[in-house]
């Protein structure tokens, strides 16, 4: 069993799906004790079975990720195939 605390820089709200994912992905990396790659970006919403669903503007989210240095991992799959991509 694990207690889990999210602290959003600033007292930001997270209102778009789209935060769904790197949340997940931080709290499995602190689960796993496995840090993230650094070059890492990721988005999309999670639902409540897991199922990964793909967010509005993906060009425009690739082209910034990809000017700001980033890696960014978006493609459709399960969320067991991203935490292993991501953690392999």
């Amino acid at each position: 069993q694990h207690d889990i605390y999210l602290n959003v820089v600033g007292g930001l709200k997270l209102r778009e799906p789209a935060t769904d994912l790197a949340v997940l992905l931080s709290v499995a990396s602190a689960i796993r004790q496995a840090p993230l790659p650094a070059e890492l970006c990721a988005w999309g919403e999670v639902g409540l079975s897991g199922e990964f669903r793909s967010v509005p503007s993906q060009e425009l989210r690739v082209k910034e990720a990809k000017a700001l240095g980033y890696q960014p991992v978006i493609k459709s799959r399960s969320i067991g195939e991203l935490l292993k991509l991501v953690f392999a």
